[in-house]
């Protein structure tokens, strides 16, 4: 760690925040030299699902140590009724996994348009024997049909973007499809589950849901929001004008996560 970033955890985090940030990157460190001895060992992550190593990307790390929050995470595993789960901007799957390994979980259909990343997506359904329950999707989901630029930033594969960042870079182009495109894909008359990751194309996407034919079967939108790139209060309108009426912000700040609900 950086003396600079040890003295504001120090500040905000207190003596055992340092302590605990410092064996943390110690963890990290050791589970990198491991891999480099077994390059193909499967990584149990700390969600409870294997993964692929991928170690110099951040997004992969986040998902290893369970960076992300338990949020999520628990409501897939306690959704307690049958259920389809649209993965859009699925990464390398977490989600998907984590959904699939609850009982109730009937079908999985992930999205991933970054083809390195949509592999690692395809290798991690494998590790965790479930094939027969996740869809891999090879494109992503928008309010258009059309091949579009991809931003990537390099060792972070989480923030890939079609609107690009500081610090990333055009890599190829992409395909994207409507969410009414999918719909036959969906089991039928089966209450949907959706988490979005789309690094501020999220109105489009919510927008696309919204005039969707399956809409109606949405009960839980958990989505991320940047309010540098979207309008939280958009966002909001489109789902209530069809039906949802709860919205709890996950995390603070201006960077954070809303899981949206019909009542």
């Amino acid at each position: 760690m950086k003396i600079r970033n040890i003295f504001r955890t120090f500040m905000n985090e207190g003596p055992k925040g340092v302590v605990r940030k410092i064996n943390r990157k110690l963890s990290i460190t050791a589970k990198i030299s491991s891999s480099r001895l077994f390059p193909e060992r499967p990584v149990k992550s700390k969600y409870g699902v294997l993964l692929a190593p991928n170690w110099d990307d951040l997004t992969f790390r986040l998902c290893a140590f369970a960076d992300y929050g338990p949020y999520l995470a628990r409501y897939l595993a306690d959704y307690p009724l049958p259920f389809a789960f649209l993965d859009i901007g699925a990464n390398q799957g977490l989600y998907s996994l984590l959904a699939a390994k609850n009982p109730h979980c009937q079908r999985v259909h992930s999205f991933e348009p970054v083809k390195k990343t949509f592999d690692l997506l395809t290798k991690n359904i494998a590790l965790n024997g479930l094939a027969e329950t996740i869809a891999p999707h090879p494109f992503g989901i928008s309010n258009i049909d059309a091949q579009v630029p991809i931003y990537v930033k390099e060792g972070h594969s989480g923030v890939a973007s079609i609107r690009g960042q500081e610090g990333s870079h055009i890599s190829g182009t992409i395909e994207i499809k409507s969410a009414a495109s999918i719909a036959p894909l969906l089991p039928a008359n089966l209450p949907i589950v959706i988490k979005i990751d789309v690094e501020g194309h999220e109105e489009e996407v919510i927008a696309s849901i919204a005039e969707a034919g399956f809409a109606a079967r949405v009960q839980a939108i958990f989505y991320e929001v940047d309010e540098s790139w979207v309008s939280p209060r958009a966002l909001e309108n489109i789902l209530r004008n069809i039906g949802f009426s709860s919205f709890e912000k996950v995390g603070e700040g201006t960077h954070y996560d809303v899981m949206a609900q019909r009542q």
